[in-house]
């Protein structure tokens, strides 16, 4: 998966965001994490309620990790005063 930038018109205002797409034959911070939990839930170890909740909780941190990385593009995309 790989973050993109999504531009869209709003009225006479253009709209950017980041998305998530899937990229073919790269590896992205995002899609490693993703690996690496499927791996750890192979781990014998683990207890039947990890084999949901491990996938749970990385992907609420994956969704928070985007939603922050949206409002950092924001930023460097509309710098305020504070920013200059």
């Amino acid at each position: 998966m790989l973050l993109v930038v999504i531009t869209e018109q709003k009225g006479k205002r253009l709209r950017s965001r980041l998305e998530e797409q899937e990229q073919a034959g790269k590896q992205t911070l995002i899609s490693l994490i993703r690996q690496w939990y499927q791996t750890w839930l192979q781990d014998p170890d683990l207890v039947l309620e990890d084999q949901h909740l491990l996938p749970d909780e990385w992907e609420q941190k994956i969704e928070l990790l985007k939603i922050k990385l949206n409002k950092l593009f924001q930023k460097i995309l509309n710098p305020g005063v504070d920013e200059t």
